[in-house]
């Protein structure tokens, strides 16, 4: 019910740049393997130590430098492209170092928008051995197999149907399963279903001669049941005719990646103490259900609720006992909402839960269950119950009908039942 993970993403490195500058971006990406950030114009003006390692330059030195003098001549043609068409998805790149070496990488670019200026952040994933190793591959060469097994990233020759035909060790402890165990599957019995067709129809482009090999992020099941992230980059081997004889899978596990990315995201879209939405996602998200009810003329209820006196609780009992407040009747509504339901902390006191498909019937019942637990609420340090009351007030959205359930928490009150107000279509 949130929005894009990727936009929160953004949003997070937007105002981390704003507030911090560019050194902070890479600086909060330190887990990644290498990365730099550069203008919309390819203008190198942060990276991290791990790049610096990577092309032999200074950080001092790599500052100021174009994006076009870190690569071969070869990909300026493709690099000028990608910018002018701002594309972000994953692709290998040949990078020049000082000394004039080539480093073979996989890049991870995601672009974000801060004072009206775009930038870009890239990961640079080192992959010159297995690259050179891949290409050079054939079924008797010693190379290969002494890279197989003991790289440290999964590897797996994989049939032209999808089974397991040699697996390293690595890739067995990525999955779960032990080497016997994944050559009777085939990669389609243990993909995320939703990542399945995506992974297939690279495979096919791959088959028809459209792509020499392909890059992507994608889900797997372990063995334990759970799903775990992977950054899978697939080869076609042909024989000397040019006939498809077999894929080349490199598995990298990238779960503390997501780990990592999937606790920023929750920072950037979740209040620090009570763990509801904050205002600017939730009026996103409210967009998205107007216009889904304005569409398929659903029905959408609004609930919003005020602790009145706040202030007389902090200055009272202090502001620890305030946060408690706050925390424990947030946990009352999380507990009595659904899935698909959004609340959201929309001020210091001020809270508002979003209801998609719900009747004016269901939003009465619904708030009559939320009165009933505020009813039960007690706060031990303070030793007062707090209950809800009925505040009549529209609250107008242009362009919508102004219909909302509208409620206040006072101290100390005898408990109104309130009304559901719904929109409807």
């Amino acid at each position: 019910m949130v929005a894009s993970k990727t936009n929160l993403f953004q949003t997070f490195l937007s105002d981390l740049f704003v507030q911090k500058g560019a050194d902070a971006v890479v600086n909060q990406l330190s887990f990644l393997t290498g990365a730099i950030v550069i203008t919309h114009n390819g203008v190198v003006i942060a990276a991290d130590r791990k790049f610096t390692k990577l092309v032999g330059y200074s950080k001092k030195s790599l500052v100021g430098m174009t994006a076009f003098q870190l690569i071969s001549a070869d990909e300026i043609a493709d690099m000028e492209t990608r910018f002018a068409r701002e594309n972000i998805s994953h692709y290998s790149l040949k990078l020049l170092t000082r000394s004039k070496e080539i480093r073979h990488v996989l890049v991870a670019p995601l672009s974000f928008v801060a004072e009206g200026e775009t930038y870009r952040v890239a990961e640079f994933v080192d992959i010159t051995l297995l690259n050179n190793t891949l290409q050079q591959l054939t079924e008797e060469e010693i190379k290969f197999r002494a890279v197989f097994e003991q790289a440290a990233v999964g590897i797996a020759r994989v049939s032209l149907q999808g089974d397991w035909l040699e697996v390293n060790s690595r890739l067995s402890d990525i999955l779960g399963y032990s080497k016997k165990e994944l050559l009777q599957l085939t990669f389609q019995d243990i993909t995320y279903p939703e990542d399945l067709l995506p992974d297939l129809e690279l495979v096919n482009e791959m088959l028809t001669g459209k792509r020499q090999r392909y890059s992507m992020e994608k889900r797997y099941f372990h063995k334990s049941g759970k799903v775990i992230w992977a950054y899978l980059t697939v080869s076609l081997i042909r024989d000397k005719s040019g006939i498809p004889q077999y894929f080349v899978s490199v598995i990298e596990d990238i779960n503390y990646k997501k780990h990592v990315e999937y606790q920023l995201r929750y920072k950037a879209s979740h209040d620090h103490l009570t763990g509801l939405l904050v205002r600017p996602i939730f009026t996103e998200q409210l967009t998205v259900e107007l216009n889904r009810c304005r569409r398929y003329k659903r029905e959408l209820s609004l609930i919003m609720l005020d602790i009145d006196n706040f202030k007389s609780v902090n200055d009272s009992h202090g502001h620890a006992v305030g946060d408690e407040v706050l925390k424990q009747f947030s946990r009352v509504l999380k507990d009595n909402v659904r899935e698909i339901d959004c609340i959201c902390r929309f001020g210091g006191e001020e809270f508002i839960i979003l209801l998609p498909e719900t009747s004016a019937e269901s939003a009465q019942l619904f708030a009559e269950r939320i009165l009933g637990q505020i009813q039960k609420f007690g706060l031990k340090p303070v030793g007062k119950t707090f209950a809800l009351r009925q505040v009549s007030e529209w609250c107008p959205i242009p362009g919508t009908i102004k219909v909302f359930v509208v409620c206040s928490l006072r101290q100390m009150r005898p408990c109104i039942r309130p009304k559901a107000l719904v929109k409807t279509g």
